[in-house]
């Protein structure tokens, strides 16, 4: 795993920052498998973990997969966005 957005809000409210700066529009897990397919849009989940939040870009189905794992326990939440927005604030880079 491994593509990460760092937001204004280090620990928590990613979600918030997202959707105010950055156009990300909250869906349901079943509507992010679909849109994985679709090369405008970025898959965002954003795992609430402890003491802090991920928000981790979904670059592949691997990695949604690994997000859905169904041994996972935390909380996931999922977002849509302009996928060129996506691979910029993660730093993703297509090999």
């Amino acid at each position: 795993m491994g593509y990460y957005i760092e937001t204004s809000a280090n620990v928590t409210g990613k979600q918030d920052v997202l959707i105010r700066e950055h156009g990300a529009k909250a869906i349901l897990l079943a509507e992010a498998r679909e849109l994985m397919n679709d090369p405008a849009v970025g898959v965002i989940c954003i795992a609430h973990n402890d003491c802090f939040e991920a928000a981790a870009f979904m670059y592949d189905e691997a990695e949604l997969e690994a997000f859905t794992l169904p041994d996972d326990t935390r909380l996931r939440s999922w977002f849509r966005m302009d996928r060129k927005k996506a691979e910029e604030l993660s730093g993703f880079n297509r090999r």
